[in-house]
C-alpha cells in the first residue's frame, strides 16, 4: 500500500478552518506572493505564470498546474528553490504540450 505525502496546509483547508487572523498577510500568503513575483519576473515564465499554483506549507511549497515542457517544470522549481525559508519543493505541475502532433 502506497500513501502519497499530503500536507498538513492541504488537511487543513479540506477541513474548511481558519488558521490564522485574516487582516493581516501570513507568512505564508508573503512567501506565496514572493514566489509569483520571482515567476511574474522570469524571462521563461511572464506569459505562462497564470499556468501554475504555488501554496506555502510547512516550510515548503507545493507547485500544481501545467506547463508545456518537462524544461520548464524543472526550471520553475529551480527559480524558487532560492526563496528564504524554503526546505523543499513539491513539483506537482504537469507537462500539457500545447500542440498536439498529428499524424496524417
Amino acid at each position: 500500500m502506497s500513501s502519497t505525502f499530503q500536507p498538513a496546509c492541504e488537511v487543513q483547508s479540506q477541513l474548511n478552518t481558519p488558521t490564522q487572523d485574516t487582516d493581516r498577510p501570513s507568512q505564508s500568503q508573503r512567501i506565496e506572493r514572493q514566489a509569483r513575483h520571482i515567476i511574474a519576473n522570469h524571462p521563461h515564465f511572464r506569459v505562462q505564470d497564470h499556468a501554475v499554483e504555488i501554496t506555502h506549507c510547512d516550510g515548503g511549497l507545493v507547485l500544481t498546474g501545467y506547463l508545456p515542457t518537462f524544461f520548464f517544470k524543472q526550471l520553475l522549481q529551480e527559480a524558487l528553490r532560492s526563496l528564504d525559508g524554503i526546505t523543499r519543493i513539491d513539483n506537482r505541475v504537469e507537462v500539457a504540450a500545447t500542440n498536439a502532433v498529428r499524424r496524417k
